[in-house]
């Protein structure tokens, strides 16, 4: 994919890595060898550098050249560079190996709509280097946000989940991966898809001994939260306490006194604070046992294993959070527009680190209870399964792989769904507290108020860290499951 002419690395810094354009120059002009007339030169105008916004460790470059006297142009990529940082490495394995091969899958079909069935951002370079004896990698791939206007979901489904409409367009750009993984998988004559594409093989992202930090952070924030609802069933309780005090009789007014009826319910506010205290302790105890549940699957996730013969085992995209997804809306959303306006039509992803061989039915459980808001999660779960399922038997029509190969009916596949719904709470709960440290957790106040409107700026921060939305949202990743069979 060419030649890195970057300068030597002394550290694992973007700063000492992107001082020198040299080598994104070169990229640049090899990609641009088909559009050069002659001896049409070059003219690099100007390098842009900055943060990619949430891109976690990649940077953004914006590139403004020209070819000969055509007016000026730009080119915005993602850069990251790194010798340290695992997720980077899997991701060029996968761009790298992978990916070049489910193209050719698609290029080859006589239906030109498939090649436009994977929604993800598209490899520009990829290289390794060694330098002062350690080996870089070096991936720069296309912007969404520049290319496809692709955008990160409005703040409201940042804070509280995604929504149904966010939601349907995520099961249908999943479907399609997975079903072009399925038709790919078929498409190899080798019986083991791990023996030739071994990096496919992953364990959890996350080790197990930060895992083990991350869920007894969960429980301080389940307790935070607990002692705001404390507080407010308090003042309720006292309220009612009021509302059955005897009331008083006419002559009251004059001189006070009880009226004979109030002597048949003198202790009904006791009888309530009995009643709560013991409603709170119920709940209490259920949380409890959820949390240690999550402990206990948490110590067995290294024993889990994919059946390699099941029909729906296939290359899938792994553990997500909301960073990872961006949306096209039907009207390009401005800065002013309200949400509510802008209706997604699909759904992109920008980053690839967790693809990992696994089953369709986790992978799909896994980016439900993620994403999802705990409206949709309560009363849409029959519905994203019907997208789903509507999408993955038309895309691999389309690839002409019947689906009937599966071997699998909705029903069996729905129970097969609900079997991972402990895996995907966990993973929920997993990715998404990863970024935030217990001084969040303390800093949540019940005296907090947030905006009730919100415009589509999509960020994933807020002023506060952690807003009180945000973390509610976080809170209901343990809810009870109800199954619609």
């Amino acid at each position: 994919m060419g030649t890195c002419g970057a300068k030597f690395i002394r550290s694992d810094s973007y700063t000492d890595v992107l001082d020198s354009t040299a080598w994104l120059r070169e990229i640049l002009a090899s990609k641009l060898k088909k559009r050069r007339s002659g001896r049409a030169k070059i003219h690099f105008k100007k390098f842009t550098l900055h943060p990619a916004f949430n891109g976690g460790d990649a940077r953004r470059v914006a590139i403004e050249f020209s070819i000969g006297h055509q007016k000026t142009e730009v080119v915005t990529w993602l850069v990251r560079v790194s010798n340290i940082n695992v997720e980077l490495i899997r991701e060029v394995e996968v761009r790298k190996h992978l990916l070049p091969a489910l193209r050719d899958l698609l290029l080859d079909n006589k239906d030109k709509r498939a090649r436009y069935l994977l929604n993800l951002a598209e490899t520009v370079f990829i290289d390794t280097k060694v330098y002062g004896g350690k080996k870089y990698y070096f991936l720069v791939t296309e912007d969404i946000s520049v290319v496809k206007h692709c955008r990160p979901p409005p703040q409201h489904c940042c804070n509280s989940g995604l929504d149904l409409s966010h939601m349907k367009v995520v099961m249908s750009t999943l479907a399609q991966f997975h079903a072009v993984t399925l038709a790919w998988k078929q498409s190899i004559q080798d019986d083991s898809v791990l023996d030739i594409h071994p990096y496919l093989y992953q364990p959890y992202p996350i080790k197990s001994s930060e895992r083990a930090t991350i869920l007894n952070r969960y429980e301080l924030l389940l307790q935070r939260l607990s002692e705001f609802s404390n507080n407010t069933d308090d003042i309720n309780s006292q309220d009612n306490d009021r509302l059955d005090q005897p009331p008083l009789c006419k002559s009251s007014l004059d001189k006070p006194s009880l009226c004979k009826s109030s002597l048949d319910k003198p202790l009904l506010g006791k009888h309530f604070l009995d009643k709560h205290s013991l409603e709170k302790h119920k709940r209490d105890r259920a949380i409890e046992n959820k949390l240690q549940s999550l402990k206990d699957f948490s110590n067995r996730l290294s024993e889990s294993e994919v059946d390699i013969a099941n029909s729906t085992a296939t290359v899938c995209l792994g553990p997500v959070t909301l960073n990872q997804v961006r949306f096209q809306y039907s009207t390009l959303p401005s800065e002013k527009r309200d949400v509510e306006t802008c209706i997604p039509v699909c759904a992109a992803i920008n980053k690839l680190s967790n693809v990992h061989y696994g089953s369709m039915e986790s992978d799909l459980a896994t980016w439900i209870f993620a994403l999802s808001s705990q409206t949709v999660r309560e009363y849409y779960l029959l519905t994203l399964l019907q997208t789903y399922l509507m999408v993955l038997t038309n895309t691999l029509e389309l690839l002409g792989v019947q689906a009937h190969k599966l071997d699998i009916s909705f029903n069996e596949f729905a129970s097969r769904f609900f079997e991972q719904v402990p895996f995907a709470v966990l993973s929920a709960v997993l990715m998404t507290l990863q970024t935030v440290s217990d001084a969040d957790i303390e800093s949540l106040s019940p005296e907090v108020t947030e905006p009730s409107s919100v415009i589509l700026q999509g960020p994933l921060s807020s002023e506060r860290n952690l807003p009180n939305s945000r973390a509610e949202f976080y809170s209901h990743f343990i809810d009870d499951v109800k199954k619609f069979m």
